[in-house]
């Protein structure tokens, strides 16, 4: 394999459209860039997406001659990339609020099953951070637990069932982005504990996986002073990425960076340096997940790194082997998959069992309930781009009611403009549908306002179940969702009919 080559196994890359771009295929062609990121603005259907990735492929095998992994993010819950024809399965908390691992292995083998039909061979999955801070904006319900105990007990059944699927997943993101109230998405955060206390919380998911042959970890964009005494993020840390990960812990499968067009990395450091730290640090596949363009001066930049002779050259052959040693064992899909009914009713039947009660006892609406809620918006930046959805809007339209839509962090105009419509109103229930509004806290504001001991008060968390504990004092009723979607809106409708009851369990602290 010449140098080129060896350059462009070591890249993945992202494009904006759900067609292959020009600067995409020239990226391909001409650097040989070996590996691709789908996310959800290049998916539109099911049919779509198999004629994009098949179209990819046919490109590899002209172009490059190696297959590449075909990436992406779906872990399920607020955190997917497929389309709605697609079966989009639970988020890690709701599968944990399940309590039940027969649920948590179908749905992570349904995962495959979809992801394998549709000719993607690589799952940025399971998350394995330990959301032990409540004011996490980016981890939070895609977080099975803030027990890393309980964290590595889950991983340790859906490492196995991927494996069983032949389909690399990556745990992430390693050594843990569970502590943090800043998104590295955004900037460049600290978690600084001790030894001590990052093995028995963050890293004992990532040891117990590694443990149980997690074939792939994602690194985090984060400073951790205990594992690395120059402020440099685990990403480019030789320390933690080969002393530590490799060396210590034992690991020995494939190390990916996040994104290193993330700002942690390209407002700090640059990411074409960032890559050439990284690779250098020991790990393997790079993510540029956005920009073509950017990819290819990543790729020069590495080129005129390499015959700088700025590389270890034993760890760069090494790492070329794993690449391809991994590509032998899951890039080609083995199988002929296929989405079932069945599999489509039983995740219906999951997602209905994740639906928790932390407060009061579900009975029937009165004659006049009124939903509140903000629109479906982009909480944190690894959430998709959503299309228009409304809670209340959908709702109403099965209680023949009235339904009013505020924004996601309502000001103190809004709030009193909302207040004098509701006075002016005949209603006997309150139903108000949160979005983060422990972290959003217009929304807290607004139904504190709003909270009359005439009306009873039900308040719905559709994504982190923390919304609940800050509204304990004043709700009537507290529902956990998990996810803001069409299919959590209907069961939720559902559970409101009593036509359903809920089941699940909050797995984490309030």
């Amino acid at each position: 394999m010449d140098l080129i080559h060896q350059i462009g196994q070591h890249i993945i890359i992202g494009f904006q459209g759900t067609e292959m771009d020009e600067d995409f295929i020239s990226a391909v062609k001409n650097y040989k860039i070996g590996n691709v990121i789908l996310f959800a603005r290049n998916i539109t259907s099911k049919n779509q997406i198999k004629k994009l990735v098949n179209d990819i492929y046919t490109l590899y095998e002209k172009e490059v001659g190696i297959i590449p992994f075909i990436t992406i993010d779906q872990e399920g819950g607020m955190v997917t990339r497929l389309s709605e024809d697609c079966v989009n399965i639970p988020g890690a908390m709701a599968l944990s609020a399940t309590n039940n691992f027969e649920y948590i292995k179908e749905c992570t083998r349904i995962n495959c099953t979809q992801l394998k039909e549709l000719g993607i061979n690589c799952n940025l999955a399971p998350v394995l951070d330990v959301n032990c801070n409540k004011d996490n904006p980016v981890i939070g319900t895609r977080s099975y637990s803030d027990n890393p105990q309980k964290v590595a007990d889950i991983a340790t059944k859906i490492i196995n069932t991927y494996e069983e699927n032949n389909l690399l997943c990556v745990g992430k993101h390693f050594p843990g982005h569970g502590d943090t109230n800043l998104d590295s998405h955004l900037t460049l955060p600290t978690v600084d504990k001790d030894l001590d206390r990052l093995n028995k919380m963050e890293i004992l998911p990532f040891k117990g996986a590694i443990d149980k042959g997690l074939p792939a970890i994602m690194t985090s964009h984060i400073l951790y002073p205990a594992l690395e005494k120059k402020a440099i993020p685990a990403t480019i840390s030789k320390t933690i990425i080969t002393d530590f990960l490799r060396k210590k812990l034992g690991f020995e499968g494939l190390v990916f960076s996040d994104d290193m067009e993330m700002n942690a990395i390209k407002n700090y450091y640059g990411t074409e340096k960032g890559v050439i730290e990284s690779l250098k640090a020991g790990a393997d596949l790079m993510f540029v997940s956005h920009h073509p363009k950017i990819a290819i001066q990543v790729c020069q930049e590495i080129l005129k790194a390499y015959e700088n002779g700025e590389f270890d050259k034993t760890m760069w052959n090494n790492s070329i082997k794993r690449i391809m040693l991994f590509k032998e064992s899951y890039a080609k899909i083995k199988d002929n998959s296929q989405i079932t009914k069945e599999d489509r009713h039983y995740n219906t039947k999951v997602k209905e069992a994740s639906i928790s009660l932390y407060k009061g006892t579900v009975s029937k609406l009165g004659k006049k309930p009124l939903f509140i809620s903000p629109n479906l918006f982009q909480a944190t930046n690894v959430s998709n781009n959503f299309t228009t959805l409304s809670f209340s809007k959908e709702i109403s339209k099965h209680f023949d009611c009235e339904y009013l839509i505020c924004s996601s962090n309502p000001d103190e105009t809004e709030i009193e403009e909302i207040k004098n419509k509701i006075m002016k109103m005949d209603i006997t229930d309150l139903i108000f549908a949160t979005y983060n509004s422990h972290l959003y806290k217009g929304q807290e504001t607004l139904i504190r306002a709003l909270k009359s001991n005439k009306i009873k008060l039900t308040v719905v968390a559709l994504r982190n179940p923390y919304d609940l504990n800050t509204l304990n004092d004043i709700s009537d009723l507290s529902i956990a969702a998990y996810e803001y979607t069409k299919e959590s809106i209907e069961i939720i409708k559902r559970i409101l009919k009593e036509e359903i009851n809920i089941t699940g369990k909050i797995p984490v602290s309030m």
